[in-house]
């Protein structure tokens, strides 16, 4: 969840642009972008390319508190510990299903990295990390299934069977159990008393924290802080008796809302990189966010159009709107939303920039003066996991300073990167053996991906304690005042966007948080984030053995790697200019290809969406819908398991783990299919299918095993088994 999500993001009124500033707009209606000056270096807005997984939308063991107190030996462990007092409750107990044993084996595994230097050596330390990772592939796996008959339920079968989704919930993975894990790592680190030691960004990380959760506080100040708010943006005719739209003016209106956030109601704009020449900044300027997540939804009569309603009048009620009005009132804000969202486009994420067009600052100002300021889940988050969130944005770098010193160290940023460099050789490999490209095609593809690059762990800048000091120095928080805080927050994050126009872009700038839960591969960048949030048991852990690595985490790095030249890669160039670079020779080898994977996807039946009233077609996979992952999961593992088996020939036979009679490239494929375990209510398993990106956990472990030979010939499947079929689909 990012702070955008919740407030919005603002900023400052800062100087115009010089009038020769040029300015990109679309011809899709209310969708457009302006352009800056020069600059020298290449950074660019975050268009992610996002890994799967589900989004961990709440966890409570009671009302503010994930768990309850710690003692030294609960801090060291990092796993929940239950009290048995009598204030302990049911519903303030952890799940009764494998979780709780699995957090603790990942924790003795975590713990037993702190014992390198003082009781255990490494040899000891790398054992421990083993054994413990023996316990948990053996969990998870099911023996009475045969890997070379459903893969799936062979790596998931043990933990389909022990894992339940919450009633809250709508899904459950290995994926979103790592990230609760992050989140109470995180819950922790900000609920700590503040110390003499932290530097002052983290001190303001950690009230902003603790004012975020301050219900109390936030219960006796009530609505009146809004007031303010309101008054500074112009006013509100809903709560102003004496409101006279002589003094109103929509320009005024909407530079003052630009004070606050990046997305004022009727359009969006924001300081990001030039998708034509990334070596400059833009003022980017598009169609806006809506209240609800889709226009669809307000061009019919649906439950959450009702719900909406609802919710607004509810508001509205609250701030003090006239009972006499306010249902009318709620009907003309959501009507004019309603036109607002007929307004709107779906913006073809294969091809959004092609119908841009540019024009001046000057140009801008003409056409629409006073322009410019003068300067998707069901469920609901716990209170502290949404403070958890917001502050994680809106601290980012100093959270990730607290975060980086207790879970993620210098040695595994340096394994990763070994880890990128590696697959990286292994993707310049597979490149210079396709015979579908043509040979321009492959010099610029080569080209590019030596001008990849990654963001991996954390900035080393955040080491610095005067750097973090001067990147907060503007925000100011104040104990006990969450929505002051916020606001002060929200204005720091806006001022601090504007100001990117007269610098140059940098394209290892953080801009996600370095204790994110994801990873992402940045197109308009060419860089790849793996953020130390995700960098954690069980995709990674510097001690565990090589083939365990390049399963979980290798297999995302290839992934995201994939996409850099697939059909929407091959738009974007080296330095991510939006320039296509391939032939049309190419481009047709590379649809032939695709073609084979949308045939061999589509119609495959989705087990979590079947139930006696489904409908055939709500069951099944959309192979067009989901063709972009599913060849980046194709080639992504490939690519992983050549580095991994290039890094073996060069370190030599890595042991196998105590307990579990497979060698070393069975346990990478295990690794890779015990970290997409998953399952979904049937509900959401329908919506994923008419929606997702991603294929459904099941077909993205077993149809790459079915087109992997490797795979093929590490569990010695027999040709025309049902991994092994003769025919098999591949682009790398």
């Amino acid at each position: 969840m990012s702070l955008k999500s919740i407030f919005p993001k603002t900023g400052i009124n800062l100087p115009k642009p010089p009038a020769n500033t040029l300015l990109l707009t679309s011809t899709q209606r209310l969708h457009s972008q302006i352009l800056s000056g020069g600059a020298s270096h290449s950074m660019g807005t975050q268009n992610a390319s996002p890994g799967s997984g589900t989004i961990p939308t709440s966890t409570t063991l009671s009302k503010d508190n994930p768990s309850p107190d710690h003692t030294l030996a609960n801090e060291d462990f990092d796993f929940p510990m239950i009290e048995t007092s009598a204030k302990n409750t049911a519903s303030q107990l952890p799940a009764p299903s494998g979780r709780l044993q699995n957090d603790i084996l990942i924790s003795i595994a975590e713990l037993s990295g702190k014992l390198i230097n003082t009781q255990q050596s490494r040899s000891q330390h790398q054992s421990i990390v083993k054994n413990t990772t023996a316990t948990q592939i053996k969990l998870s796996r099911d023996l009475t299934a045969n890997p070379c008959e459903d893969f799936y339920q062979y790596t998931c079968g043990g933990w389909l069977d022990r894992s339940r989704i919450r009633p809250d919930l709508d899904s459950r993975s290995v994926k979103w159990e790592l990230m609760e894990r992050v989140d109470h790592k995180l819950h922790r680190l900000l609920s700590q008393s503040v110390k003499v030691q932290h530097t002052l960004a983290e001190q303001k990380a950690i009230t902003f924290y603790k004012s975020c959760i301050n219900e109390g506080s936030m219960e006796k100040l009530g609505l009146a802080v809004i007031k303010p708010l309101i008054k500074d943006v112009g006013g509100w005719p809903i709560l102003d008796t004496n409101w006279t739209d002589s003094n109103y003016k929509l320009e005024k209106m909407l530079s003052a809302v630009r004070k606050y956030t990046i997305d004022t109601p009727i359009f969006s704009m924001s300081v990001e990189s030039d998708p034509h020449f990334p070596e400059q900044h833009i003022i980017h300027v598009e169609q806006p966010d809506l209240g609800m997540p889709d226009r669809m939804y307000y061009l019919a009569d649906n439950q959450l159009f009702r719900a909406y309603f609802t919710y607004m009048l509810e508001v509205f009620k609250a701030l003090g709107a006239n009972p006499a009005t306010v249902v009318q009132d709620v009907k003309d804000v959501l009507e004019f939303e309603t036109q607002l969202a007929n307004l709107t486009e779906e913006i073809d994420e294969h091809n959004e920039h092609a119908n841009d067009r540019r024009m001046t600052i000057d140009q801008l100002t003409q056409a629409f003066p006073g322009m410019l300021p003068d300067s998707k889940s069901t469920t609901i988050p716990s209170r502290w996991q949404q403070c958890v969130d917001i502050t994680n944005e809106a601290f980012s770098l100093a959270v990730a300073r607290l975060f980086v010193d207790k879970h993620f160290d210098a040695a595994s940023k340096l394994e990763v990167m070994d880890m990128f460099t590696k697959t990286k050789m292994s993707m310049r490999s597979m490149l210079q053996r396709e015979s579908w490209m043509d040979q321009a095609t492959k010099t610029a593809a080569l080209d590019k991906l030596d001008s990849l690059q990654a963001r991996i762990g954390y900035p080393d800048e955040i080491r610095d304690d005067s750097f973090l000091t001067k990147r907060y120095s503007r925000c100011r928080v104040t104990p006990g005042l969450f929505f002051e805080n916020i606001l002060n927050v929200m204005k720091d994050e806006a001022a601090s966007n504007l100001r990117d126009l007269t610098t140059p872009s940098n394209v290892l700038d953080w801009e996600s948080p370095p204790a994110a839960k994801d990873v992402f591969y940045d197109l308009d960048q060419n860089v790849i984030v793996l953020p130390a949030g995700i960098l954690q048991s069980p995709y990674f852990h510097k001690n565990y053995p090589r083939y365990l690595n390049y399963g979980a985490i290798g297999f995302i790095i290839g992934h995201k790697i994939i996409h850099a030249f697939d059909d929407v890669g091959s738009k974007y160039s080296k330095t991510g200019a939006f320039q296509d670079w391939w032939s049309n020779y190419t481009r047709t080898a590379y649809e032939q290809k695709a073609n084979c994977f949308i045939k061999q996807y589509h119609g495959r039946t989705v087990p979590d969406a079947l139930t006696a009233s489904t409908l055939p077609k709500e069951s099944k996979l959309n192979g067009k819908l989901t063709l972009l992952g599913n060849i980046a999961d194709n080639g992504g593992l490939t690519e992983s398991f050549l580095a991994y088996t290039q890094w073996s020939r060069q370190n030599g036979f890595e042991q196998k783990l105590p307990g579990i009679n497979l060698d070393p490239d069975q346990l990478f494929f295990i690794n890779y299919g015990r970290t997409r375990c998953e399952k979904t209510t049937t509900e959401e398993a329908k919506k994923r299918i008419k929606n997702d990106a991603f294929a459904d956990a099941k077909s993205r472990v077993n149809v790459v095993m079915q087109n992997n030979p490797s795979f093929a010939k590490a569990f010695s499947c027999p040709v025309g088994s049902p991994m092994n079929p003769a025919k098999k689909c591949a682009v790398w």
